[in-house]
């Protein structure tokens, strides 16, 4: 009779254990899920300034460098906003390669430099690295190399 009071007991106890284990997940997936659509807002930004940065680099001949002043400076202004909202520091080493590839970039304007149509790759691979880090469902792999899906 104690046995089968006992097994009861024991059995309740992981029950109810796994079950604190699962709400616990849950809310992880809860707060996770939050933190990616706090970040998704700086993640639009970034885009549009990138695609305004390339069509200034890419639609005529010589780069529009007006165009590039004003995007890279709205560039650095986001990710410094997108660095004050990580309080978690999940996100600092790639937010700070990304002010690094930024910074690079914007000297390059300012120097007006020929070689800047090259140096967008430093900008897209930071992204991309980020991407690879924290967000693996968002690359597929076509030929060996990694690519920001289209999805």
């Amino acid at each position: 009779m104690y046995l089968r009071i006992v097994l009861a007991l024991v059995f309740m106890g992981v029950l109810i254990g796994g079950l604190g284990e699962s709400q616990a997940r849950s809310e992880k997936k809860r707060v996770d899920f939050e933190r990616l659509l706090s970040l998704k807002i700086f993640m639009d930004d970034f885009i549009d300034d990138i695609v305004d940065i390339q069509i200034g680099l890419f639609d005529k001949k010589a780069p529009n460098w007006d165009l590039l002043t004003v995007k890279i400076k709205d560039l650095k202004d986001t990710a410094q906003k997108l660095k004050k909202t990580d309080n978690d520091r999940l996100y600092v080493k790639k937010i700070d390669e990304l002010i690094k590839a930024i910074r690079k970039f914007d000297r390059l304007i300012q120097q007006r430099d020929s070689k800047i149509k090259q140096e967008i790759v430093g900008l897209t691979d930071a992204c991309l690295n980020c991407h690879l880090a924290h967000r693996p469902i968002d690359i597929k792999k076509t030929n060996n190399k990694n690519k920001i899906s289209k999805r």
